[in-house]
């Protein structure tokens, strides 16, 4: 190889890449060291990439049953090739070379792995996608045995993978053989931001993210029916599910201790939400990828420098209580988080909140920048 020499890496992802944070740091992290492509739904907005956008369109009545009829018979190849973007992708890759593909979720692995060429390919899990969204009974129906095809065919393919935290790693070695690095959902680094002073008299609550069914978003709303006075609490939700959504502003109206925000691009959320006092976050683990939840929003409200508040979910009780980041309570009871909330003194929530500016740097994406980097520069190496 030519000192002077950079090589090409694609990025594979089915999402927004402007809004899909995880995909997006990937970007950020490689644009600067190598040729870098993407493909995706969206461009990211960086520049000095190149990109290819995929156009989909709604399926006909006719083409819809097709698809379920092949997801019911398990004549999964055949389904996989009749998405639309799946084609446009597939031309892409034939037309170029890449040294090596990052595929994100395990639906772009098969189109990775059929179409790489010479190509390295390094699989990025996310999360757990054979139990991805098992508390929905059509998912179960229709897509539970899909997903676990693609990952008994494909995973064992990868040169390397990556997932976000411990016991989603452990659940892909224990089923699949292979054990992923972990680099967690952290954002980047907020070296400005110092914590927030708070009013002793008006405590400000926040929770930013999806509002999905799943997530149980009216469990922080009722834990507002048992605090005290001086908490509010304010929802900054992307309306993913427009019903659900609606059914959570109807569930608050009267509660003058509850607001709603119009939600910020991702890049903000840190700045912006700077200015509250404790980060909430109630995920009861309706499936499995939400029992070991580690999400983008822990580590945004440690980049906030934000007193945390959070059930006993399993990955993300162990940082709050290593680095003494704020409270976890033992349930996932709302009546038991306004408890631990009311237990709360002004000078708990500062030090909590000291200890996240403390903790910020460690906890950022900058150590999985060097993780993703050698990861990658260890496969370009490999014979």
């Amino acid at each position: 190889m030519l000192t002077n020499y950079k090589p090409t890496i694609l990025i594979l992802s089915f999402s927004n890449l402007n809004s899909d944070p995880r995909v997006y740091r990937q970007i950020t992290f490689l644009k600067d060291l190598y040729h870098v492509h993407t493909i995706g739904f969206t461009p990211s907005g960086i520049t000095d990439i190149i990109h290819l956008n995929l156009s989909t369109k709604p399926k006909k009545i006719l083409q819809r049953a097709i698809s379920v009829l092949q997801l019911l018979a398990g004549t999964f190849s055949s389904y996989y090739k009749n998405i639309d973007y799946i084609q446009q992708a597939k031309e892409y890759l034939s037309e170029n070379h890449f040294d090596l593909i990052i595929a994100n979720d395990i639906d772009t692995l098969p189109l990775a792995i059929e179409h790489k060429k010479n190509a390295k390919v390094l699989f990025d899990a996310h999360e757990y996608s054979p139990r991805e969204l098992e508390d929905k009974l059509l998912w179960r129906l229709f897509y539970q045995r899909y997903k676990i095809h693609l990952c008994k065919k494909y995973i064992a393919k990868v040169d390397k993978m990556t997932t976000v935290c411990d016991g989603i790693a452990q659940e892909y070695f224990s089923n699949f053989g292979i054990f992923p690095s972990v680099i967690t959902n952290a954002p980047m680094y907020e070296p400005t931001l110092k914590p927030f002073p708070s009013n002793p008299s008006k405590i400000k609550i926040i929770h930013h993210g999806g509002a999905s069914e799943s997530r149980k978003i009216e469990l922080m709303i009722e834990a507002m029916k048992y605090v005290d006075t001086r908490f509010d609490l304010y929802l900054m939700l992307v309306t993913s599910q427009p019903h659900y959504y609606k059914k959570l502003r109807t569930m608050s109206e009267g509660m003058k201790n509850i607001h709603f925000l119009e939600p910020v691009p991702m890049q903000n959320i840190a700045k912006i939400t700077n200015q509250f006092d404790i980060g909430l976050f109630i995920l009861e683990p309706v499936n499995f990828n939400y029992q070991y939840a580690l999400p983008n929003k822990l580590f945004e409200f440690i980049q906030a420098r934000l007193c945390i508040a959070i059930g006993p979910s399993i990955e993300m009780a162990k940082i709050v209580k290593n680095y003494h980041l704020g409270i976890v309570t033992e349930s996932f009871n709302p009546q038991e988080m306004a408890s631990a909330l009311n237990a709360l003194t002004n000078e708990d929530i500062s030090s909590f909140k000291s200890h996240c500016d403390q903790a910020a740097y460690e906890l950022s994406a900058e150590k999985n920048r060097l993780l993703l980097t050698n990861i990658i520069q260890q496969m370009l190496e490999m014979p």
